[in-house]
């Protein structure tokens, strides 16, 4: 059966099934927000670069991008009059991404943002909202919308009315009627910051006959393994690795001078947070268990009771992954009798007109978005990152590091394996008493234990992670790169 009959059949049961699906996804809560632009194509405007990212992380990189391709379209290349006839030679043979287009009227393309979640959408609108600013006042320069169910007649619909010249998939969002339509109409698809997991990668082999025929251009992974996944399923495309943009999300590393004249100064050391809570001394130990998750409560429990048994002279600072977990935490510690008060009752020293906060205090944080802030409160902190002690992927260990906060982890970090295995396994790099992924709660409390007894020097934390960092960052001007040689 030739190519084009498969391709065809499919179509017309891939359409035949989103219809039956339709009614119920109107009645989605989730999906029911944004409908009537899901569903439509009317409300949309051209643009030369269309950047999807699916939920909230990947929306974070897009906006990265999106400033990243200001400074290099707008700011560098503001008209570009005619590219250099010789421009295939100077591109790299491996790369092969080079085009002859010229900007249309001598403008740069405008961008389209997508998303399919609301949060998504948020964290994309920050850049419409400082587009005068960030964006030379270029008018109309980025617009966002939700991303498209991939009906086949929508998703056509879609790219006629947009006319990209690219269009940009964060990670691994791949999408049949996206990919055919891109295809029918001549629209590079590039997939940056690509990984594929075991279970992807199986699931995608078992369809590989429809895939085989959707090929994107051109893939950038994050590593060697997601490369040759990839390269199993997409064996025409232009496969390559790159650096995790996440990197380029983490800090904007200083230079060393800069980090001298922060440990100069006669303040204590606060690099990052903005936080002013007098009653909380910069000297005095404090254990933060940050982003601690439902189902491994039970362990953090008996964390804390043992830390405050063998080290009572320490603040516990507690932060829930979920706020409504407080009320839980509130009748736990309660039971346990150990004293406790709500972050939102310390109001610069004054605790309800109390004086001073009683070492062995647990406070239980109630307000949300103070997490990173909070890593930089004191010169002596200690951190341990949840949603690690059950198989929950875990959360960003990388933050406390930056602060100079020793840091520890349950054994499941599936969810964070872009940050490297070296930086558990390599004792040149910081070592066991800096970062530890843990093999247990036990290894937990005398992790914890052993920094609040013999804190590590906060300043060595601070440029061994800043350095790390820096080595691991690049990958976003990677990107824009790919997208400069496709418009």
């Amino acid at each position: 059966m030739k190519n084009s009959t498969i391709i065809f059949l499919f179509l017309n049961l891939y359409r035949f099934l989103w219809w039956l699906a339709l009614p119920i996804l109107k009645r989605n809560v989730r999906l029911n927000e944004g409908l009537k632009e899901r569903t439509s194509s009317d409300h949309l405007k051209k643009a030369g670069i269309w950047i999807h990212g699916a939920s909230a992380g990947e929306s974070n990189l897009a906006v990265e991008l999106v400033k990243k391709l200001h400074s290099e379209i707008i700011i560098k290349e503001p008209t570009i009059k005619n590219r250099d006839s010789n421009q295939n030679n100077r591109c790299s043979e491996k790369n092969n991404l080079c085009s002859n287009k010229r900007y249309a009227n001598n403008q740069p393309p405008k961008i389209l943002l997508t998303s399919t979640t609301a949060q998504g959408i948020s964290i994309l609108s920050r850049v419409k909202m400082h587009s005068e600013t960030l964006l030379s006042k270029q008018k109309d320069f980025i617009n966002i919308t939700w991303f498209p169910f991939d009906i086949p007649d929508l998703m056509e619909r879609f790219i006629c009315k947009v006319k990209p010249s690219i269009i940009v998939l964060i990670e691994t969002e791949l999408w049949p009627s996206l990919l055919f339509a891109a295809k029918k109409y001549g629209v590079k698809v590039a997939v940056v910051n690509g990984r594929l997991s075991k279970k992807s990668h199986r699931n995608y082999m078992l369809t590989r006959w429809l895939w085989d025929k959707l090929q994107p251009d051109t893939i950038l992974a994050i590593s060697d393994k997601d490369a040759q996944r990839f390269r199993d399923i997409f064996p025409t495309s232009h496969i390559d690795v790159m650096q995790n943009m996440k990197f380029d999300t983490l800090c904007k590393c200083p230079e060393k001078s800069n980090i001298n004249s922060i440990f100069n100064t006669n303040s204590p050391l606060n690099i990052y947070s903005t936080l002013n809570i007098g009653c909380l001394a910069a000297n005095i130990p404090i254990s933060i268990l940050a982003s601690v998750r439902k189902e491994e409560e039970e362990d953090v429990i008996i964390i804390i009771d043992e830390l405050i048994k063998q080290f009572p002279k320490q603040f516990i600072c507690l932060f829930p992954r979920h706020q409504h977990r407080i009320d839980f935490w509130k009748k736990v510690v309660t039971e346990k009798k150990h004293k406790w008060i709500l972050r939102s009752e310390l109001k610069k020293g004054l605790i309800n007109g109390i004086e001073s906060l009683s070492l062995g205090t647990v406070i239980l944080w109630d307000i949300f978005g103070e997490l990173k802030d909070a890593y930089s409160i004191s010169t002596s902190t200690v951190a341990f990152v949840g949603g690690s002690l059950k198989p929950l992927g875990g959360h960003n260990f990388i933050e406390p590091l930056i602060a100079g906060v020793p840091t520890v982890t349950g054994p499941f970090t599936d969810d964070f394996a872009w940050v490297g295995e070296e930086i558990f396994s390599n004792d040149n790099i910081f070592g066991d008493n800096i970062v530890k992924r843990a093999k247990s709660r036990d290894e937990v409390i005398n992790f914890i234990l052993n920094s609040l007894r013999n804190p590590p020097n906060k300043r060595d934390i601070i440029e061994k992670s800043l350095e790390y960092i820096q080595k691991k960052q690049g990958g976003t001007s990677i990107v824009c790169n790919t997208i400069k040689h496709y418009i």
